[in-house]
């Protein structure tokens, strides 16, 4: 037997030695290399990363709402009573106020509604009385919110803009005008023959002036300071908004269109000796349209002959705001009751009455006529939209839209004046381009027998929406295109608000 130090631990000394340079190391059991050989370890499996696909964008679907066609109804409004002779005034917020009188068994009522621009109400305030009657005049719409309207109660109505009362004023007569309103917080405003300046806090009168004959001209301040209030003696006043001294007074009859006999009596304009004979009487109920200039313009009405049944007159003038002296006048076949509107061009828009029937467009600087439309029918104050359309209330139930003859339009108006006072002005006769109608909105008649009188300016609020009121007892909202226009004078008494100033 081999001793311990013999060949076999030498040989087992190399063998580990050959395991270790193989990388297996003393340490290892001899049970781990084989498994390492028979039965390799499994690959482990990919590991897959989740790829999000990208975001797909879907466009949103974009619909395009279909225009309303100018002229179509928005909405209609029950006021209940006759709204067709009060020009709708329009709030900062778009609320529009508009009054209305009903007639049950001859006791007339009068309500103010206020209007939202959707067309449902937001309140109403009575006004006047049953025996008495009911709203006079206009509303008008100050900055703050105050609400003013006249009544036949011979009172000025001043409601704050949740239609509470604020205040009333007790004047000596009917209040038939619609208040101007300064922009220092006067409110001035006529009755019978008597103008008011008021204080708007608490309706306390300022200062009062007595003129010759009775207001119903809606008064017109200037930027200047100066109030301008026509009356039924057929002259127009200018007065100092701060104290109510005279600035000046222009007599319409002194203009050499009438003339008066040795006893001082108005008579009738004529060439024809047999008629200039004939009493006459002439007014001022048209509310004064006031330029970019100052320039003050107004139409004037009056009546010839016996008992004021025959030969109606009418003039449109144009007076200079230091001195009141005329710079010129149109002649018309019927009464000028209606008041000026001024286009962004400077031109003077009117319509006649009756027999005449014919709204003009006349040149600022010499009271040429531009061109005319024939309505067939009373002529009420136009507003002018910002893009040019003229809106005509007409006495035949219609709202018309207007524009200007087209540039080669052959189509004309003509126009036979008779021998008195027109005759002198035109010469008997009369052709004009005539302007173009693009829509008429017609109201539904009161009845059979009575047509829906259109009697007042319509109001345009900012997204086009024309306003107007109707004798059948509704507040009509119609589809426009544009804006009340920015120009000096562009609907009745100023702007919007009715406010009464050539700044709005």
């Amino acid at each position: 037997m081999r001793s311990k130090s013999g060949t076999y631990p030498l040989c087992i000394a190399f063998l580990g030695c050959m395991l270790t340079a193989c990388g297996g190391g003393s340490d290892a059991p001899s049970s781990a290399l084989s498994n390492a050989t028979n039965n390799p370890a499994p690959t482990p499996a990919p590991v897959t990363t989740p790829v999000t696909p990208p975001a797909t964008t879907v466009p949103p679907t974009t619909v395009t709402p279909t225009p309303a066609v100018p002229g179509s109804k928005k909405w209609v409004f029950d006021t209940k009573g006759l709204s067709g002779f009060f020009s709708p005034a329009l709030g900062a917020d778009g609320t529009i106020y508009i009054g209305a009188n009903n007639a049950p068994l001859n006791q007339v009522t009068g309500k103010l509604y206020a209007v939202k621009p959707d067309g449902s109400e937001k309140w109403e305030y009575p006004a006047g009385s049953a025996s008495i009657g009911g709203i006079s005049s206009s509303a008008a719409v100050a900055a703050d919110g105050t609400v003013y309207m006249g009544s036949y109660d011979q009172k000025l109505y001043a409601l704050n803009a949740d239609g509470t009362l604020k205040w009333t004023f007790q004047s000596t007569g009917v209040v038939s005008s619609t208040p101007a309103l300064g922009a220092d917080g006067s409110v001035y405003v006529a009755a019978a023959n008597v103008v008011y300046a008021l204080d708007a806090v608490s309706g306390a009168s300022k200062w009062s002036v007595k003129l010759g004959g009775t207001v119903r001209s809606s008064p017109a301040l200037s930027a200047a300071g100066v109030l301008y209030v026509g009356s039924d003696d057929g002259h127009l006043t200018a007065l100092a908004m701060a104290d109510g001294s005279k600035k000046w007074d222009h007599d319409f009859a002194a203009d050499g269109y009438f003339n008066r006999d040795a006893a001082g009596n108005l008579r009738t304009p004529s060439k024809n000796p047999a008629v200039s004979s004939l009493p006459s009487i002439i007014q001022v109920d048209s509310s004064p349209a006031i330029g970019a200039d100052g320039t003050v313009y107004v139409g004037v009405d009056g009546y010839a002959g016996p008992f004021y049944q025959s030969l109606p007159v009418g003039l449109v003038c144009a007076l200079d705001p230091a001195s009141g002296a005329l710079k010129w006048k149109y002649g018309t076949n019927d009464w000028v009751q209606a008041s000026p509107v001024i286009g962004a061009d400077g031109t003077v828009y009117v319509g006649a009455n009756g027999s005449d029937s014919v709204f003009y467009a006349l040149n600022p600087q010499t009271g040429a006529a531009a061109w005319g439309y024939s309505v067939g029918g009373g002529v009420t104050d136009a507003s002018l939209a910002a893009d040019g359309t003229i809106y005509l209330g007409l006495g035949n139930n219609a709202l018309t839209a207007l524009t200007a003859p087209a540039v080669g339009s052959s189509d004309s108006v003509s126009l036979s004046y008779l021998n008195y006072g027109q005759a002198q002005e035109h010469g008997g006769l009369t052709t004009l381009k005539a302007g173009k109608a693009l829509w008429s909105f017609v109201i539904p008649p009161a009845s059979p027998l009575n047509p829906s009188t259109v009697g007042a300016s319509p109001a345009i609020a900012a997204d086009g929406t024309i306003y107007i009121g109707s004798e059948e007892g509704h507040l009509y909202a119609i589809n426009g295109k544009a804006a009340l226009a920015t120009s000096a004078w562009p609907k009745f008494h100023g702007g919007a608000a009715n406010s009464g100033r050539s700044v709005q």
